[in-house]
């Protein structure tokens, strides 16, 4: 609520009072941190927006987290982990695996093996081993699991239109190299 909006609810004889208006400016400051908290508060209600909220998560689902661990990663393990308390199937691995933050993937039984691919990323996702440990919390015990991940073909690097020397300008790692995209 702004300043304005409280005065216009006022009586007009003491809208142009400075005191009146001091108080006002005080009320409305009051209530914009009262607002940014309540919105700080609700973001934490969300995988995707919460901060702070992390880390209260993961202690009551049991997470340790390192000292340096970015915040996305951290939003992923914990929905993971949240997503992971439900019956084992096909539909929990699929929904662990969207939480994840290395794009869409798509998640099968094929031949009593579970099959993780990886559709809409290049190269071999960081963080995997994280995502490893939750898929192996989930899956059923007996049951194998193999990944599969997409990587830039010929056929992707000839519609590029590119000479080597441009290539070479790019700089990349052959890791990049892999996952690049345009």
């Amino acid at each position: 609520m702004d300043n304005q909006k409280i005065i216009t609810l006022m009586h007009h004889l003491v809208r142009n009072d400075p005191y009146t208006k001091d108080i006002t400016d005080a009320i409305d400051i009051k209530i914009n941190e009262i607002n940014d908290v309540a919105q700080d508060l609700y973001n934490q209600f969300w995988f995707n927006t919460m901060t702070w909220g992390a880390d209260v998560l993961a202690n009551f689902l049991g997470i340790k987290f390192k000292t340096n661990t970015p915040i996305e990663e951290k939003r992923s393990i914990v929905e993971a982990r949240w997503k992971n308390s439900s019956k084992a199937d096909l539909y929990l691995l699929q929904a662990i695996a969207e939480s994840w933050q290395n794009g869409e993937t798509e998640v099968t039984f094929v031949n009593a093996k579970i099959i993780i691919k990886f559709i809409s990323e290049y190269g071999i996702p960081a963080n995997l081993d994280n995502f490893k440990a939750e898929i192996e919390k989930a899956k059923p015990a007996h049951l194998p699991y193999e990944f599969i991940f997409a990587f830039m073909t010929w056929d992707q690097f000839d519609t590029y239109n590119k000479t080597w020397d441009m290539w070479d300008t790019l700089n990349l790692t052959w890791d990049e190299f892999e996952a690049y995209k345009e």
